[in-house]
């Protein structure tokens, strides 16, 4: 280095530091680099996995909701439920089932034609009874919503009014048999 001038020093000595500079910058941002296209790895994995358990609970959600009204299992699970907890089912009606307009669905889901039924049961019992029944109700696999519950208390104990939304997926026919409101009465 004794033979060189300042100016050739300077260069060297520059030259160095942008070589080691280079590596550690390289070796650094390699390290990092490789550290984000690994993530990138993994979100991509993390996207198809909930795509595939997205497409899993539409499956799940198609198995659940029935393809047609299919009323007499809705009666004969009513009755079912009303006769192990000792409640007298008064009336059941059905009205005529309606499609779901306001459904919000995303760009790659297929649309399909949900129809709800409407139930309105009359049954009467006592409280506790009655509580069980809603939660039959909640818990049974067919998807139902209670819209509506009015309770009155009487001599022998509540009357309770429920408003039930059965919900099921259009097979075409519901539209070709043109189904009509209908009532079943229980005498007492």
């Amino acid at each position: 280095m004794k033979g060189l001038s300042k100016r050739e020093k300077f260069l060297l000595i520059s030259s160095i530091i942008t070589i080691i500079s280079y590596l550690y910058c390289f070796h650094y941002l390699l390290f990092f680099l490789n550290k984000i296209r690994d993530l990138n790895i993994e979100i991509k994995e993390l996207e198809n996995q909930n795509c595939t358990q997205k497409s899993l609970e539409t499956i799940q959600i198609n198995f659940e909701i029935p393809q047609s009204e299919d009323s007499s299992k809705i009666i004969s699970n009513i009755k079912k439920y009303a006769d192990s907890l000792d409640l007298t089912l008064n009336r059941i009606s059905f009205n005529t089932p309606f499609e779901i307009k306001d459904i919000n669905y995303k760009n790659n889901i297929k649309k399909l034609k949900l129809y709800a039924d409407k139930v309105q049961v009359i049954l009467s019992g006592d409280y506790k009874n009655i509580c069980s029944f809603i939660k039959y109700c909640e818990e049974d696999k067919r998807i139902c919503e209670i819209k509506n519950l009015i309770l009155i208390k009487s001599d022998k104990g509540f009357n309770a009014h429920l408003q039930i939304y059965y919900y099921f997926l259009s097979d075409n026919e519901a539209e070709k048999e043109g189904y009509s409101d209908y009532e079943i009465i229980y005498n007492e």
